[in-house]
């Protein structure tokens, strides 16, 4: 499929489907986004940035299981509303996630994920869960942003960067094009690379990883590189324009690596809440 053509479905599909979110938390003050699998981090992360950069909301990301076994019982009461993103497989913790809320009388709980085997809905459903069905996770990615935009404009925010983020969101079929072609070098990761990346381009590492590919933070590969354990590797370094001392000093250590250190950068350059969705695009559809 065309991307620009996956991009718009997945923008009808989002915005078919935010207004229910909205009027689910619009009134939450603390909210846990949870997640099972790396492609649900990486969809959570886009709204838990949106939600920390916009809002004054008590906001947690909280990996799935930690969610169930300990954020619950001691951060889980108190009008808490969990969102909860989960990859194909996870169905079984998500169940146990969702009971662990419960039990605590949180306010709310919502489920992301793609649509789950019959008995596992029908028993999250009876326990008053809400789920969405996603039909892919560039689905979520979009749904995400414009949940988190939206939460933040119903709780006050506003201003030049709302209104520039309103009409990035607004368009993304747009550009989806020119995204994949610019960050194309995304599709070529492969066996025995590594992807580092700062703390806001994290969801497009998620995406792009398979077996064999190594993901660290950007931090921690400037690390690597100095011991000399990355000799010889091929390094994919993710990261937006705000974040160039990050990968300034990646790069020059990089540059003292023998043998020599195969450095690809991809540097976005727009706001570091839509880099990612920008990043994602091309990772998911680049063709």
């Amino acid at each position: 499929m065309d991307v620009a053509e996956a991009v718009r479905r997945a923008e009808e599909w989002a915005g078919a489907s935010l207004g229910e979110l909205l009027h689910a938390f619009s009134g939450c003050r603390r909210i846990h986004v949870a997640w099972l699998g790396l492609r649900a981090r990486a969809a959570g992360l886009v709204l838990y940035w949106f939600l920390r950069q916009l809002t004054s909301l008590d906001v947690e990301l909280v990996l799935g299981e930690a969610a169930a076994y300990h954020t619950a019982a001691y951060r889980g009461s108190g009008g808490v509303c969990l969102l909860l993103y989960v990859e194909e497989g996870a169905e079984s913790s998500a169940v146990r996630v969702c009971d662990a809320y419960r039990f605590t009388g949180v306010e709310s709980v919502t489920v992301l994920s793609p649509p789950l085997p019959a008995p596992v809905a029908a028993r999250l459903r009876g326990q008053g869960v809400s789920l969405v069905d996603l039909p892919g996770w560039l689905e979520a990615v979009i749904l995400s942003a414009r949940l988190g935009l939206g939460l933040a404009e119903r709780h006050g925010a506003g201003g030049v960067r709302v209104e520039r983020l309103r009409g990035e969101l607004g368009d993304l079929a747009g550009v989806a094009r020119e995204a994949a072609e610019r960050f194309s070098a995304l599709r070529s990761i492969g066996e025995g690379d590594f992807i580092a990346y700062s703390p806001t381009m994290e969801p497009p590492a998620l995406l792009a990883w398979r077996p064999g590919v190594t993901l660290l933070p950007l931090s921690a590969a400037s690390a690597l590189i100095a011991s000399g354990r990355l000799r010889g590797a091929r390094l994919y370094m993710l990261y937006t324009g705000v974040e160039d001392d990050l990968a300034r000093e990646a790069r020059f250590k990089a540059s003292l690596s023998t043998p020599p250190l195969s450095l690809v950068e991809v540097r976005v350059n727009t706001d570091p809440l839509t880099a990612p969705i920008y990043a994602s695009i091309a990772v998911l559809y680049g063709g």
